[in-house]
């Protein structure tokens, strides 16, 4: 605020008023007095706006108009009080903006992680590198870059990144990440087509029984992989499904754990969940490693909403060694571990 401003339009309204025209009788006299006091009121209305905290302000004109008008009503007096409320406002919103005590936070410590020498983390972040790497705005040559170095990245993770891929904008993109996935397909399917001859060309009943079991397992591989997509995915699902009930013709399969499992695996992605949950317990019971199969239990569990069954099944892999990004799920559900600590939530979904 101004003071000369305000001073000048308190000294128009007081002196108006003392003035020969407020004791004289003529029209003319009235109206040069009223235009005084307008003028006044409107010049200290003005004046005082921009001294009113920044909440007041939101709305000018409103507030200019009711400034104006608490002036108007009484000559003198008015503006003195205005300013007078002004002047109070004023003191006690600084009061508030005046700096508090620091307070002293009780921040919580955290011990440095044990470095694990199996861990994956630095893959995992490699891998966020090269998602980073291969955005839109990224050059097209780096781009290239990127999408070559996913030549050495697990399959069951570059995978999914080239199937993204395949709507990109940019065609070189497309092109290179349809030629990597095309490669490993074909080469799946050559294994496939040499498994096939050695079925057809089975001499007894251990080598087709041999051959059944593969050609689930490669059919499996490709849905595993994401190399099959949409209606192939169910279709390679129920292929595998039907080399598996081929194998179970024979007598040794009633005790082979492995095979179990892989059944118990196609039976889950087909979403035939209650099935899957009496293979994996199956396989147990031959002999299947604990860590191979209760983690699929626990996720059947949770799809099914049986969270305390979660809990329990995950216990019990607690004592085994386990990879890393499992034995942050097993801390969570245990309640060693919270989602506030819980650095990789991208598991979350999966179990």
């Amino acid at each position: 605020m101004q003071p000369q401003w305000f001073y000048l339009a308190l000294a128009i309204d007081i002196g108006a008023f003392l003035s020969l025209l407020a004791r004289s009788g003529e029209t003319a006299a009235f109206m040069a007095l009223f235009l005084l006091h307008i003028t006044a009121c409107a010049l200290m209305a003005a004046v005082l706006f921009p001294a009113l905290p920044t909440h007041y302000r939101t709305q000018k004109t409103a507030t200019i108009a009711l400034l104006f008008g608490l002036a108007f009503m009484a000559p003198i007096f008015g503006p003195l009080g205005v300013v007078l409320l002004v002047r109070l406002n004023l003191a006690g919103h600084q009061s508030d903006l005046r700096p508090q005590p620091l307070q002293t936070l009780d921040l919580p410590t955290f011990a440095l992680p044990e470095f694990d020498l199996g861990s994956k983390e630095s893959v995992r972040a490699a891998q966020n590198a090269i998602r980073s790497r291969l955005a839109q705005h990224v050059p097209e040559h780096l781009r290239l870059q990127s999408l070559l170095t996913l030549q050495a990245v697990p399959q069951t993770v570059a995978n999914p990144i080239l199937v993204d891929l395949l709507a990109d904008e940019n065609d070189d993109i497309r092109l290179v990440a349809f030629g990597m996935l095309d490669a490993r397909e074909k080469n799946l399917s050559q294994h496939i087509q040499a498994e096939q001859k050695k079925l057809a060309n089975a001499a007894t009943a251990g080598q087709r029984y041999a051959s059944l079991c593969n050609l689930a397992a490669l059919h499996w591989e490709l849905v595993y992989l994401s190399l099959a997509q949409k209606e192939l995915r169910q279709h390679m699902l129920e292929t595998a499904f039907s080399y598996v009930q081929q194998a179970r013709q024979f007598p040794e399969s009633s005790q082979d754990g492995q095979l179990t499992r892989l059944e118990a695996r196609i039976l889950m992605a087909l979403g035939h969940h209650r099935q899957a949950r009496a293979m994996f317990e199956r396989s147990l019971e031959l002999g299947q490693p604990k860590t191979a199969v209760l983690p699929y239990l626990a996720e059947l569990a949770y799809l099914d909403g049986d969270y305390g069954q979660v809990r329990k099944l995950l216990g019990e892999l607690s004592s085994h060694d386990v990879k890393p990004a499992l034995r942050m799920l097993i801390d969570l559900w245990s309640g060693r571990n919270t989602t506030r600590v819980f650095r990789d939530r991208r598991i979350l979904p999966h179990l």
